[in-house]
């Protein structure tokens, strides 16, 4: 895993003279959250995970100090499962073939599993870090300078302060925004052919 501050830090505060160590660690997590955000790049599957028998709800299998950003398929011993919102969800007892996903992000499967699967459940999403984390995956290292990018243009355009510079900030963000679309590309390659359906009224 990558610690973003301690690999950024000191060039955002040659780029920013006279920022606060702190005001720029904020920042450059500020900055790891939105690129994960705009790119959902840092992807993850999980490993098999148990469903049992009579228990509707899986804790998905997130790595240490991330978030679920967005789900984008879930499949029970390789089945793709539908996802539903949660008005749609039935008392029924027998395999799952939906499932509705909390706030939280955790899974609710319809109808209510009927029988014990070890290992059956996968699912793939991307993340973010938690509020405070600046950490990214090793296979991430390439757009590293993007966030370093972005967490200057946030830095330089804030106001009132004495590193404040607009110029320098739109140049930063230009590139942060030119390099988005090869970060999204390659967050897209990651995800597996498996099409997550929805039954509407949605999630």
């Amino acid at each position: 895993m990558l610690a973003l501050d301690e690999l950024l830090l000191g060039d955002v505060l040659v780029a920013t003279p006279g920022c606060p160590d702190m005001t720029a660690e904020r920042a450059i997590s500020r900055a790891t959250r939105q690129f994960c955000r705009d790119s959902e790049a840092w992807r993850h599957t999980t490993d098999g995970l148990a469903v049992i028998a009579n228990l509707r709800e899986v804790y998905l299998d997130l790595p240490t100090d991330t978030a679920l950003h967005h789900l984008y398929w879930v499949t029970l011993d390789k089945e793709p499962l539908t996802g539903v919102s949660f008005r749609n969800l039935s008392d029924r007892v027998q395999k799952p073939r939906r499932y509705a996903l909390t706030t939280e992000g955790r899974l609710h499967l319809d109808p209510i599993p009927s029988e014990t699967t070890v290992m059956g459940l996968v699912a793939h999403m991307s993340l973010v870090p938690v509020m405070g984390a600046s950490i990214l995956p090793d296979e991430l290292e390439p757009y590293l300078e993007m966030v370093q990018s972005l967490a200057v243009a946030k830095l330089l355009s804030m106001p009132s302060v004495e590193w404040r510079d607009r110029r320098g900030a739109s140049d930063a963000m230009s590139f942060y925004q030119d390099a988005l679309r090869d970060a999204r590309r390659q967050g897209n390659q990651y995800n597996q052919p498996i099409h997550r359906k929805v039954a509407y009224g949605g999630i």
